[in-house]
């Protein structure tokens, strides 16, 4: 679908008589949608998760407020909520893991790239931890406005429509 000139908002109420309208909020938005998921669980779960953004959005779109310009904010608060609840479900997955008797984790090849890894995980764990002392909500503006691209102004509107 080529850029008609239509605001999101346009697009969105569109879609409600027209679902095919809304594939230009899909064309518009899946990159920073997809970046900001990349950042957040990795390239390939990004894939994922960005589908269910949309379908999610897709199914909600009624609920969006007409009066924003933009749905991107919309769409990454629907990203952000999906990255917290994947949290949880690999949280509950590992304290389950952790419990079987015998389960190790995998075991590199060769000792360069076990170095790498130690290297990357230390690294990791750092700046997991620096991360993980935020409330989950200085979480989620750090990631909007650092790997989203979000003003400060678009992070602090609702994500969603209440």
């Amino acid at each position: 679908m080529a850029d008609d000139g239509r605001s999101d908002a346009e697009l969105i109420a569109a879609s409600w008589g027209d679902p095919d309208a809304f594939e230009g909020i899909f064309e518009r938005h899946l990159d920073a949608v997809f970046r900001y998921l990349s950042v957040r669980v990795g390239r390939d779960d990004a894939q994922d998760l960005a589908g269910e953004v949309f379908a999610r959005a897709f199914e909600t779109r009624r609920r969006f407020r007409l009066d924003f310009e933009t749905a991107r904010p919309w769409l990454l608060g629907i990203a952000a909520n999906l990255v917290r609840q994947r949290a949880r479900q690999l949280r509950r997955r590992g304290h389950a893991l952790s419990r079987l008797e015998g389960w190790e984790a995998a075991v590199p090849d060769s000792s360069d790239e076990l170095a790498e890894r130690a290297d990357a995980d230390r690294a990791r764990a750092r700046l997991s931890a620096a991360f993980g002392r935020l409330r989950p909500a200085e979480r989620d503006i750090v990631a909007l406005h650092v790997h989203a691209g979000l003003s400060h102004a678009e992070i602090a509107r609702p994500w969603a429509s209440r």
